[in-house]
């Protein structure tokens, strides 16, 4: 059976083996500043991404083989997997939070229905079509335009699911090597870092 991609990352008795994850945003932005007044430009080239550094539970050796073969499988940067942070959890069911109108690529802001009584929080992350989003203001009124960031990846069209209970997005190795540890009690431990793919 062939491996299709982006592949899901992979879990054991249906639980995250994630242990540890740092994960930011950079932006593309650039500052000059004088340095007698120290006034300041600041450029916005209106590139922004996202980065993780994920440290996995310490695994046995029949748990690290699935997840051994998962990494070299995505063969360094070139295939993809999908990741979320494996706190963000709502009540929120698929279609409680869908697209309102269609939205260009580029956006920044985009309007919602939401299914009362469901709510969204300020900072919530979320996904359409497996790219990662935060939403930058809450809100549980519906027809509401909320701003998001990163601004939208691709065109969407009215009714798309905004998946807020286990989001996922889109991931790339950040290098071409993988490697892992071996302790003398055949424990396995992971730690890789990974960008959006876009």
């Amino acid at each position: 059976m062939a491996i299709t991609y982006p592949r899901d990352f992979p879990t054991f008795n249906g639980h995250s083996i994630i242990e540890k994850m740092t994960i930011r945003q950079v932006s593309a932005v650039a500052i000059q500043q004088s340095p007698y007044t120290y006034t300041q430009q600041v450029h916005d080239y209106g590139g922004h991404r996202w980065e993780a550094e994920v440290t996995i539970r310490p695994l046995t050796h029949s748990e690290a083989l699935v997840f051994q073969a998962f990494l070299i499988s995505l063969q360094g940067q070139k295939n993809t997997f999908k990741l979320g942070n494996p706190l963000s959890v709502s009540d929120n069911a698929d279609n409680d939070v869908v697209v309102n109108g269609s939205h260009d690529k580029g956006d920044n802001t985009v309007s919602f229905q939401i299914q009362s009584p469901h709510t969204v929080d300020e900072g919530m992350f979320f996904s359409l079509n497996d790219r990662l989003y935060m939403f930058l203001e809450g809100f549980s009124a519906s027809p509401t335009t909320a701003e998001i960031s990163p601004p939208l990846r691709e065109d969407l069209s009215h009714g798309v699911n905004a998946v807020t209970n286990n989001p996922v997005g889109t991931w790339r190795l950040s290098t071409n090597e993988v490697d892992w540890d071996i302790d003398k009690a055949g424990i396995y431990s992971f730690t890789f870092s990974c960008t959006e793919a876009i």
